[in-house]
């Protein structure tokens, strides 16, 4: 797991901070989306393969409260870098899915 953690403070976007474990890239910074509410973003990417599911959540743990929501954003396939995931949530909201769903 990275020697880091969501206690450390990511610049505003357009700056970002970048860690590096083995063959991971661990790319953060935070987002104010005009309305006044901020995103943490974080991209991970491994120089010759797709990040597994276990370094997802070793960065998800890393970077994000326990318990904020956060959401790999797939972009559209012609856009698609695919040995990179990226992270994302909204700082300050949990939330609550539907009645009777599971997550």
């Amino acid at each position: 797991m990275p020697e880091f953690s969501f206690r450390d403070p990511l610049p505003e976007a357009p700056q970002y901070r970048t860690w590096r474990k083995g063959g991971l890239l661990f790319v953060g910074s935070t987002r104010n989306d005009g309305d006044g509410n901020r995103f943490r973003v974080v991209s991970v990417t491994h120089e010759k393969r797709p990040p597994t599911w276990d370094e997802l959540l070793d960065a998800r743990r890393a970077f994000y409260e326990a318990d904020a929501h956060v959401v790999i954003a797939v972009p559209p396939p012609e856009k698609a870098e695919r040995r990179c995931a990226h992270l994302w949530a909204r700082l300050g909201l949990i939330i609550t899915p539907p009645a009777g769903m599971d997550v």
